[in-house]
């Protein structure tokens, strides 16, 4: 995000974002496995 906002976006209108267990990259993955 500091690239962002070095190219003049302002730091409030940024926010990051995890999309960890919401979208996990294994479709199939549980955490048994």
């Amino acid at each position: 995000m500091r690239e962002l906002e070095t190219l003049g976006v302002p730091g409030m209108q940024l926010e990051a974002v995890s999309l960890g267990k919401e979208k996990p990259v294994a479709l199939r993955h549980d955490e048994a496995s």
